[in-house]
């Protein structure tokens, strides 16, 4: 009796031990995977966008744009009272935050794009296990490969984008929608609220990005309504609210400072509903239709993993949830404005909705170590690329525009951007470039800037006279485009 005790006991002790050494064996393998997927992450924002410290400049007209406004925000100047543009506050407080901490802005700008590469991979994680895939070893592996496929896809362009940064924001809100069905159990108080904090960040950096929270809250609230939950609606509705006024309550306190209130709200809302939309013409089906093939051709892995995610989620309890905001988004996206294939960068996120099938159908667990392997070749395809970019020509005014101690330039009647990024030029006008956004001043006093012969040096992209001006050189961008440099006569 007392051996048969003794060795009782003994069995107790042994898998109580086991299961010390599983949970340990466990949070080892968790933080293994974690710090494979930051230094993943790491390289691959270095290499994929050109706002990373390995580039003199990115040589996209809108990544330079948010720069040149955070500059001017250091200088004094406010935000869309003396700085025109049009994109959210949240946007331009994360340049700023750059030009300030930062010598070199471009370190800035890489940990943010880094951070907001860990964190759209700790969704994609997030995702995956909620279907079973245990080991954190082999999730990171697949998260690894789907944050290869989304960085190196063209719709990535050359990195700093709206998109990206709203990315991760957006993935959260597909994994609290999965959540949601897979267990069957409505959002709690914590999830709604975070998710509340995911609108208002994408709602104050672009709005227009909103789609997939518009699709996610159309379903849910057809979901508690459908079961009569109408109390966890009502929290879920106040917890969301929740999270969403507490960053609209961080965005105002700038604005309300400057007395600019009025100016937010006239740009980022009047002016980009009543003169932005005069420059679309997405709704044209032809061009919807060209979208959707430019797309498919640059982001196939992304459409293909997607597709066989909607295949299998169709024969799911998740299925009108999965069709419904897939699809609802991707419409959204494609009539919101211009047919530029970055706008259609969210997509990507659904590609995670594939891996689910594919883990399953991995009986040998073969799938991660080959996906990290492409994982690796795309991102040093991707590094290769665009490490041959030229840059060299926007340096091309150098002689000209160093002679004078401290230069001013205006780009007038012209978008490049980086060559104020190039020369390190801070502009003082208010209309310091030409925006996709005709409001009928900005021409105008383009025009007078001209007339006043306020600066030093004028760009354009047009062979022109200009009065008080000569014409001293010329420069041709990748694309065999002409730029123009004027020198004001003394």
């Amino acid at each position: 009796m007392i051996e048969r005790i003794e060795k009782h006991s003994k069995m107790k002790i042994s898998r109580a031990e086991r299961k010390t050494e599983d949970r340990t064996s466990d949070t080892r393998e968790k933080g293994i995977s974690i710090l494979i997927l930051v230094i993943f992450s790491a390289i691959l924002v270095a290499v994929c966008s050109m706002s990373s410290p390995l580039y003199r400049v990115n040589p996209w007209i809108d990544a330079n744009s948010y720069l040149v406004a955070a500059k001017k925000m250091a200088d004094g100047q406010v935000m869309y009272r003396d700085i025109f543009d049009h994109k959210g506050p949240i946007l331009y407080y994360l340049h700023y935050f750059t030009v300030k901490v930062f010598r070199n802005p471009a370190v800035g700008l890489y940990i943010i794009e880094t951070a907001g590469c860990i964190g759209l991979g700790l969704a994609f994680d997030r995702i995956l296990a909620l279907y079973e895939i245990q080991k954190p070893l082999h999730r990171v592996f697949y998260a690894i490969a789907l944050l290869a496929v989304t960085y190196t896809s063209n719709t990535f362009l050359t990195g700093d984008t709206t998109e990206e940064l709203c990315l991760p924001f957006l993935c959260y809100g597909l994994y609290c929608l999965l959540k949601t069905v897979h267990d069957d159990k409505p959002l709690n108080v914590r999830h709604g609220i975070l998710i509340g904090g995911c609108c208002g960040w994408i709602f104050w950096t672009k709005y227009t990005l909103l789609g997939f929270y518009v699709c996610f809250a159309l379903y849910y609230v057809f979901h508690c309504l459908y079961r009569k939950q109408y109390g966890e609606l009502g929290h879920c509705v106040l917890s969301v609210l929740g999270g969403f006024l507490a960053v609209t309550a961080a965005v105002f306190p700038y604005f309300i400072i400057h007395h600019a209130l009025s100016d937010l709200f006239e740009v980022y809302f009047y002016d980009n509903i009543f003169f932005y939309s005069k420059t679309s013409n997405a709704f044209a089906v032809s061009d919807i239709i060209n979208l959707i093939e430019d797309y498919v051709a640059h982001a196939v892995v992304s459409v293909m993993l997607t597709v066989v995610g909607l295949v299998y989620f169709a024969k799911r309890k998740e299925k009108f949830a999965v069709l419904f905001t897939t699809l609802g988004t991707a419409c959204i996206l494609l009539l919101s404005g211009h047919n530029w294939l970055y706008y259609m960068h969210p997509l990507h996120m659904f590609a995670v909705l594939g891996i689910v099938p594919l883990s399953r159908m991995d009986k040998k667990h073969l799938y991660p170590a080959i996906l990290a392997v492409v994982a690796v070749i795309f991102t040093v395809g991707r590094a290769n690329a665009n490490l041959k970019e030229d840059d060299s020509w926007i340096y091309n005014f150098e002689p000209w525009i160093a002679q004078k101690d401290h230069p001013t330039v205006l780009l007038y009647h012209c978008m490049e951007d980086e060559f104020y990024t190039a020369y390190d030029i801070v502009p003082e006008e208010k209309y310091y470039t030409l925006l996709n956004l005709p409001v009928p001043e900005m021409e105008e006093e383009q025009d007078r800037y001209v007339a006043e012969k306020r600066s030093d040096f004028i760009i354009t992209a047009k062979d022109m006279s200009i009065d008080g001006y000569e014409q001293v050189a010329m420069t041709t961008d990748n694309e065999e485009l002409n730029y123009y440099l004027y020198s004001r006569i003394q």
